[in-house]
C-alpha cells in the first residue's frame, strides 16, 4: 500500500505543480512548490 499511495500523491503533486506553474508562470511558482514539498 505504501509505494502505491506515495506514487499517487507524487502524481497529484506533479499535476498540481504543472497547473500552478502554468497559472503563475515562472520561478516564483517553482520555489513555492518545492518549498512546500520539502516541508511536507
Amino acid at each position: 500500500m505504501g509505494p502505491i499511495v506515495r506514487y499517487a500523491v507524487d502524481a497529484g503533486w506533479t499535476m498540481g505543480f504543472m497547473v500552478f506553474r502554468y497559472a503563475m508562470g515562472g520561478l516564483e511558482a517553482d520555489s513555492m512548490v518545492v518549498g512546500g514539498r520539502l516541508d511536507t
